[in-house]
């Protein structure tokens, strides 16, 4: 059969945006209510704020705990990200006298577990290594190990050329070309997935027994 392919300009911020709020949903796991999203890219933000709205006062402000799926897309993500889950700083916010609630800062104090594959990769691996470390469960496979710092580099020609400027430690490891480990090694052979997703099952798996 035929397919009529229309190229179509996208906006990168816009269209990773819509993606994050529109992966957020709530999964009836064992009665149990658990929340998902994924960060398809980490490289503004703004898109961590996002996540902190969503789970803070949107659609996660209730369920019983977090799938935070990092798999694939693009990294950026900054180390203190992974605070949102393991810091211990208060949550504060502001009222005004409208009764709207703003928060200056928050933390999420429930279950959450980190989905990775082989597409996670600079930021989003540091995030990753992070929170494991904080004994939040890793459910996939093995990162990618990109995490050398790089810079753009514009050519004559209009052309970007992109190369690494600085290698990255992470508690004093090289993440470079081995990445985070999973704690629960999950394959996902989509060919063989038959509209399933074994790595996500996994992962609700995993927090219904922590949650």
């Amino acid at each position: 059969f035929a397919v009529k392919v229309v190229p179509e300009r996208i906006r990168p911020n816009e269209f990773f945006l819509k993606a994050l709020r529109t992966s957020v949903r709530v999964i009836e796991h064992g009665g149990q209510r658990l929340g998902y999203v994924r960060i398809w890219s980490y490289a503004r933000r703004q898109y961590h704020r996002v996540l902190i709205e969503e789970l803070a006062e949107g659609s996660l402000k209730d369920v019983d705990g977090l799938v935070l799926d990092l798999r694939g897309g693009w990294g950026g993500a900054q180390p203190e990200y992974a605070e949102l889950f393991v810091g211990g700083a208060p949550i504060m916010s502001f009222v005004g006298r409208d009764g709207r609630e703003a928060f200056a800062s928050f933390r999420w104090r429930r279950p959450v577990v980190v989905l990775v594959d082989e597409g996670t990769r600079s930021g989003k691996e540091v995030v990753a290594f992070g929170l494991q470390r904080q004994a939040v469960p890793v459910v996939g496979t093995r990162t990618s190990g990109a995490l050398l710092a790089g810079r753009g580099f514009l050519l004559s020609d209009g052309s970007l050329l992109v190369l690494a400027v600085s290698d990255v430690r992470v508690e004093g490891e090289r993440l470079e070309g081995r990445g985070v480990v999973p704690d629960l090694d999950v394959p996902f052979r989509l060919p063989y997935a038959a509209g399933r997703d074994p790595q996500l099952d996994a992962a609700l798996g995993e927090l219904a027994q922590r949650s």
